[in-house]
């Protein structure tokens, strides 16, 4: 099992973008008005809307009997 990503709430998709990319130097893997993927550092990091994806941490695993 690897840690995948971090899922984050946010008020505006495009502001939060601008916000680590100023920050950060985040780089964009994805972007749309409702949610975006960024890699900061090798870090990935998900912004996304409230109403459309819940706050989260997500892992990668090569099968689901790894899981717990």
């Amino acid at each position: 099992m690897k840690f995948d990503h971090v899922a984050l709430t946010v008020k505006n998709v495009y502001e939060s973008v601008a916000w680590y990319r100023s920050r950060f130097n985040a780089i964009v893997e994805y972007e749309d008005e409702t949610w975006a993927m960024l890699s900061v550092e090798g870090t990935k990091i998900a912004l996304a809307k409230s109403n459309t994806h819940p706050p989260h941490l997500a892992f990668k695993v090569d099968s689901i009997s790894e899981f717990p």
